[in-house]
């Protein structure tokens, strides 16, 4: 699986050191505002400035890549955004969010290099990845990477459920159990049912689609449950759409795996389904919440109100310019900075309605695009196989819903493999080369 390539360039060897190094991370410390809180390793000290040691190496590959795509853009006088008819779409994006940034700068907001660190830094990963020479070989390593990395993690996830005291000895109290870890564990699940249904059945494969079922559905994270039914839908459609889900023995595999995940839910402790039961009625049928936490959305509704309504305000970009720390009321109480769980209301206050009108244009027309090429009759030329590509585009799916309740993109690890994977499933999309797009 992990064949290694000779003559790979600097930069593909960074790609896959930095892969493995974020499932690394993943496995000590999943929630990065932990580690930031309380200070501790895998947190360092680099010139007053503090930095997961997978940040600092990301920091290191995107200024490195820059540079690169610099020199390619004066060497042949033209750089690759992505397919035709997003290119419009993403200047609109840049153009609108370097304005606001100018106008961040111009009043100094207190905000700003947070708020440039989290959520703009790490999008220059798309314009590198997009513009690298990197080789199918090195793509498929990485995914590798991911998958393996991912599947073990999950593995961890459902043992640490029964015994939470398993990884005492070698991992922090916050370890692997994050709701970070738990959506990344979709990437499993998309791949693995992809693969059972779309490719050809394999029990390994079969047991690693329940597993990750299982212990995304045990774990009922609200956030991380939208995540996976959109990947899941996402899947759904593509195989009706292929005309695969009215086979009877795909249908037969889907009820299979409900079937496992029901009977082990049955048989737990009486304890355990106690919890579960108290978990869906809190979380998701809103009986016992005070006025405190609000409504089923927890308060995500008026901070999107509060927020969209300060954006109206700027003339197409931000009011007062990107990182500004903001006041505003919810439920009933006074926030500065308050995070605003959703990537569209997020660049739209941050960086104008223009930004984010153009960001959910984008957002569309990669839906659109990745349904459209993903038909019937499309075949894999390269080492990448056609459910691998489909569950890629599922997973990315699953990344784009989660944002729109909470901004997991500003976590550095969520960001390379989301980037890495948008990147090469519009590559593979390409003609069926894989050429620069």
């Amino acid at each position: 699986m992990f064949k290694v390539k000779k003559n790979r360039n600097i930069m593909e060897m960074m790609i896959i050191f930095i892969s493995i190094l974020v499932i690394l991370e993943l496995f000590y410390a999943p929630h990065a505002g932990h580690s930031k809180i309380l200070g501790e390793f895998p947190l360092i000290q680099v010139m007053g400035y503090s930095f997961l040691i997978t940040e600092l190496f990301i920091s290191g590959f995107i200024i490195i890549g820059l540079f690169k795509v610099m020199l390619k853009v004066l060497k042949s006088k033209k750089i690759s955004l992505g397919p035709s008819s997003f290119q419009p779409f993403i200047l609109v994006f840049g153009f609108s969010l370097f304005l606001s940034l100018m106008l961040g700068i111009f009043n100094s907001n207190l905000g700003l290099l947070s708020h440039f660190r989290e959520m703009v830094f790490p999008l220059f990963l798309y314009l590198i990845f997009t513009n690298l020479n990197i080789s199918e070989s090195t793509e498929k390593q990485v995914f590798n990477i991911f998958l393996t990395g991912l599947s073990m993690i999950m593995i961890s996830n459902f043992i640490i459920y029964f015994y939470p005291d398993f990884f005492d000895s070698i991992l922090p109290s916050f370890g692997l159990i994050s709701w970070y870890t738990l959506t990344l564990i979709i990437l499993v699940f998309c791949i693995s049912f992809s693969k059972i249904v779309f490719g050809n059945f394999n029990l390994l494969w079969f047991l690693l689609c329940a597993f990750s079922v299982l212990t995304i559905v045990l774990h009922l994270v609200k956030p991380v449950i939208w995540a996976f039914l959109w990947g899941f839908v996402c899947l759904l459609l593509i195989g009706f759409k292929n005309k695969v889900l009215i086979n009877i023995r795909q249908v037969s595999i889907i009820l299979i795996i409900l079937f496992f995940v029901i009977i082990t839910i049955i048989n737990f402790p009486q304890s355990r389904k106690s919890e579960m039961l108290h978990t869906i009625v809190y979380r998701y049928l809103n009986i016992g919440r005070g006025e405190v936490e609000g409504d089923l959305s927890t308060g995500r509704f008026e901070i999107w109100n509060r927020y969209l309504l300060k954006s109206l305000h700027g003339f197409g970009i931000s009011p007062r310019g990107f990182g500004n720390l903001t006041e505003i009321e919810v439920l009933g109480r006074s926030m500065i900075d308050k995070g605003a769980h959703n990537i569209l209301v997020y660049y739209s206050y941050h960086g104008g309605y223009i930004t984010s009108i153009s960001l959910l244009i984008l957002i569309i027309k990669y839906i659109l695009f990745g349904f459209k090429k993903l038909n019937y009759e499309f075949r894999c030329k390269g080492l990448f196989q056609r459910y691998e590509l489909i569950g890629i585009f599922a997973f990315t799916i699953s990344i784009l819903s989660i944002n729109m309740v909470n901004l997991m993109i500003a976590d550095w690890r969520t960001a390379w493999i989301f980037w890495f994977c948008v990147v090469l499933f519009l590559k593979r999309m390409n003609n069926k080369t894989g050429d620069l797009i």
